[in-house]
């Protein structure tokens, strides 16, 4: 009886074993391990297709686009008028997940090329994430 039960507690180890090892490796190839692009550095200067409002004439809705590149949005934070559409297009090799962090939207997987556009109906800022990699952040302020 205790070799029958060795034997399986043999077999319970060896099967964690190679469990944890595919859960690494998938990790490492949906892009959770370390990239050896360099980000560059975040400007303060606006973003070519980023409305610019001031309090002068009211804020008219938008279509923003913001690119997944480098493992960063570009650009991260963004302000548009209320009604404004953002549309997220992944330009990296890895697949990224565009996700609220109040989980008012959510992209499913975008591969390199694919898009997702969420249109912002209420004024207020909306923080957002890449669920596959958390550190990726970005920012919606909505007036």
């Amino acid at each position: 009886m205790y070799l029958q039960i060795k034997k399986h507690f043999n077999i319970l180890i060896t099967f964690r074993t190679i469990m944890a090892a595919l859960f690494f490796m998938t990790w490492l190839i949906i892009g959770g391990g370390i990239s050896c692009q360099s980000q560059e550095p975040s400007s303060s200067a606006p973003a070519v297709n980023e409305p610019t409002t001031t309090d002068e004439q009211p804020a008219t809705p938008a279509v923003i686009e913001v690119t997944i590149e480098g493992f960063a949005f570009k650009p991260a934070e963004i302000t548009i008028a209320a009604g404004s559409t953002v549309t997220w297009q992944n330009n990296d090799s890895v697949i990224h997940i565009v996700t609220a962090q109040d989980k008012l939207f959510d992209s499913g997987s975008l591969s390199n090329g694919n898009t997702f556009s969420y249109t912002f109906e209420q004024k207020g800022t909306f923080e957002y994430y890449c669920a596959v990699h958390p550190y990726m952040k970005g920012r919606v302020i909505i007036e």
